[in-house]
């Protein structure tokens, strides 16, 4: 059996088989011979039919078992010679089988390209400049204020900024009334301003068609609500005890410092993640390496699969959701296997490859304990080690990407960036009163 490897192209390859009739007759006789004495074909005996009418009943079966033989040692040998860098998603295709018994077939195959030349040097990204400044202070204590606010019941109609406890028509017996905001009108929203504890009213939602929850997306419904009670909003007073109360501080200046202090490294953390991010983009666009097809179909449609698991009802009400959620996966995974063949072609063409002793080294550093002797960690050693190799590796890269890469500076925009470090803190509810309720729209 003779192979020959063909490049195709850079992520496809192609495997030439060509076998003899001599090679192929050897292993011809061989199955004639068995199927000989344990073949029954009508009118003979069993294992007693003549030769020519077993190749003649038995020809196609025969030429099928050597195809498949062949194609078997073909992989083998192949895998001796000419080790894939990926044999997954293999195809046959070209077969040949003469009538004197030559054969010939190709084995294709999508590989890995290799990454050759690549230059990291003279990336270029963006360095925003960034303040803390007093309003994003403010914005997190309110955020704080609001999480530590309590509610006494009213005797007066609601108003915006109170809270509604109402129950629902359609609700079980013995089911808890839910506290809803009264909101300012608008899409999703109910509008409860000007109920009365005891009143019963009638209201209509509609979901916006751009709602994070595809399921209920552009859904309309109407409800009958029974106020059980009118609650205000009592929000703490912006003094020491406030600080105390949030385990900020003993006094409103040491919250304060505490706070921008907090503000400050959330915006160095995503600071740096900018550049990261950037510089992963840059050194893609200057060498964007083919990654086969067939490898992110796969990938993308398990990330679908494991959406469709948790998120069943967003595919079932938008048939269009899978096909965009797919082109978007494939997207994602392409940037993902490019930057980690070019990640690890720079660990290899500089030598910085993260060591066993590294990796503890940083464990111990980072958790404050003996990991190798803990028993709590024994058995899950091999894979925080492993983690923590992937994770100095990619620390490695971005250090030399960015130490050779050129910075460009600009400021902070305080409008775009206004709220950012706020919900990294202090993360809000979306102002949608009943998203249980929601779900039920017919």
């Amino acid at each position: 059996m003779k192979i020959t490897l063909r490049e195709i192209a850079e992520d496809r390859e192609e495997l030439l088989v060509e076998i003899n009739k001599d090679e192929i007759n050897v292993e011809r006789e061989k199955k004639i011979a068995t199927l000989a004495r344990n073949a029954e074909i009508r009118g003979f005996r069993k294992g007693h039919a003549p030769r020519k009418t077993i190749e003649r009943v038995y020809d196609a079966k025969i030429r099928k078992e050597l195809l498949e033989d062949y194609y078997k040692q073909a992989i083998e040998q192949a895998e001796r010679e000419y080790p894939a860098r990926m044999t997954a998603y293999i195809s046959l295709k070209d077969v040949l089988f003469s009538d004197d018994m030559d054969l010939s077939f190709v084995i294709a195959y999508p590989v890995i390209p290799k990454v050759k030349d690549l230059d990291y040097k003279g990336l270029e990204y963006t360095d925003i400049l960034v303040e803390v400044r007093d309003e994003e202070i403010d914005r997190v204590i309110d955020n704080i204020r609001n999480r530590l606010a309590h509610y006494q019941t009213v005797d007066r109609a609601s108003q915006i900024g109170d809270f509604v406890l109402a129950s629902f028509a359609e609700d079980k017996e013995g089911k808890e009334p839910q506290l809803m905001e009264v909101l300012p009108e608008g899409p999703g929203v109910f509008d409860l301003v000007g109920l009365k504890a005891g009143d019963e009213a009638e209201r209509e939602i509609k979901i916006p068609e751009e709602h994070h929850d595809t399921s209920i997306a552009g859904r309309t419904g109407r409800f009958n609500l029974k106020i059980v009670a009118i609650q205000e909003k009592i929000l703490p007073q912006i003094n020491d005890e406030l600080a105390k109360e949030a385990n900020l501080g003993e006094t409103l200046l040491e919250m304060r410092l505490k706070l921008r202090e907090e503000i400050n490294k959330q915006k160095e953390e995503d600071r740096k993640k900018s550049w990261e991010e950037e510089l992963i983009d840059k050194l893609i666009e200057r060498k964007p390496i083919p990654i086969p097809n067939e490898m992110l179909e796969e990938a993308s449609l398990h990330g679908i699969e494991d959406m469709k698991k948790h998120y069943p009802k967003a595919f079932l009400t938008n048939p269009e959701l899978e096909k965009t959620l797919f082109q978007r996966e494939m997207e994602n995974n392409k940037r993902l296997y490019r930057w980690q063949l070019l990640k690890e072609y720079i660990i290899m063409q500089e030598g910085i490859a993260t060591t066993r002793d590294e990796a503890i080294a940083a464990l111990k550093k980072e958790i404050k304990e003996d990991i190798e002797e803990d028993e709590n960690y024994k058995d899950k050693l091999a894979k925080y080690v492993e983690r923590e190799i992937e994770i100095l590796n990619e620390d490695k890269v971005f250090n030399l990407l960015i130490a050779h890469g050129k910075k460009v500076t600009k400021q902070e925009n305080p409008k775009a960036e206004e709220d950012k470090p706020a919900e990294e803190i202090e993360k809000q509810e979306e102002p949608v009163q009943d998203n249980r309720k929601i779900d039920e729209v017919e």
